[in-house]
């Protein structure tokens, strides 16, 4: 099944990088370790390390993986009996940021990983989940829970005016919400009553820009340019990759195989790539090398 896989992750691989203009390189790591869920996924700033959450086999807890290039090693820096979720990297290539939940409790948290030291992120009262930076460290966007309408909406929060700021005021759940890396966008999912996910974009400051009118979509990532974003959407086969351009339009499907991609993300250099793929109930993570 092994050989099987990497055959059709490299088929994968020739197919996003021949949409996105650069060439094919060597699949230089694939996860030994058997996940039996990967929730989400970020390189870090120098594109040097992978930051990740997932459920080990065996397990009911997300916790928070670190694969580092340059030593080729998988470090686990979990050390609770909490979910640890939708980790970032800091602007700053220093810190991570995720999600814990305690008691039914979401809360935004940084922690240090090589002292594994960690506090909150945010001096707020709020439920706050799956934050993404701006091309700075100064502005982040996350899910918010208002609890006046009982929803999830689109937040911002300025680290250097202490501003707290509600981007959305929608009639369903509005989850994961990702910066581009200009700064200039904010793509996110909404849910609805049914489940369904629905994209929408706003810029920074609010104002609605894009909605993807697809019946499946989740899990959008930007291209390092910040000229598309790519997303999972199902198919008759299963789950594909497609991209669009930031406005919405030039629609592209990435991937054609008969496996289930869940997630994908671009170092920001460009030179790596990295892709979740499930197969026989297993979550596999495979980067690669695109720089040639």
């Amino acid at each position: 099944m092994r050989g099987r896989l990497l055959t059709l992750i490299i088929l994968f691989f020739i197919t996003v990088v021949r949409a996105q203009f650069i060439n094919h390189g060597d699949t230089i790591f694939m996860s030994d370790t058997i996940f039996s869920e990967v929730d989400a996924m970020s390189w870090s700033p120098d594109s040097k390390s992978l930051v990740f959450s997932a459920k080990q086999m065996g397990s009911t807890q997300l916790d928070l993986f670190v694969y580092s290039l340059a030593n080729e090693r998988l470090k686990n820096l979990s050390q609770s009996f909490y979910d640890e979720n939708n980790p970032i990297w800091h602007p700053d290539g220093n810190r991570i940021i995720y999600d814990k939940l305690v008691d039914s409790l979401h809360k935004m948290m940084v922690i240090n990983p090589l002292t594994l030291e960690e506090k909150p992120l945010l001096n707020r009262d709020i439920q706050s989940r799956q934050g993404s930076f701006a091309n700075d460290s100064i502005l982040i966007c996350f899910s918010g829970y208002d609890v006046i309408d009982d929803k999830w909406q689109i937040y911002t929060y300025d680290f250097v005016y202490d501003n707290l700021n509600q981007l959305t005021n929608n009639n369903y759940n509005c989850i994961k919400p990702l910066f581009s890396p200009n700064g200039k966008h904010i793509i996110y999912e909404e849910i609805d009553s049914m489940q369904s996910s629905q994209l929408k974009m706003i810029n920074w400051y609010g104002k609605d820009e894009v909605i993807i009118d697809s019946i499946s979509v989740s899990n959008p990532s930007w291209n390092p340019d910040s000229w598309r974003f790519n997303f999972i959407s199902k198919t008759e086969r299963g789950e594909e990759v497609f991209s669009l351009r930031y406005n919405g339009q030039s629609p592209l499907q990435l991937s054609f195989n008969d496996i289930n991609e869940k997630l994908v993300s671009i170092s920001p250099d460009s030179k790596h790539i990295a892709v979740v793929i499930e197969m026989e109930d297993y979550n596999y993570i495979v980067i690669s090398d695109i720089s040639n």
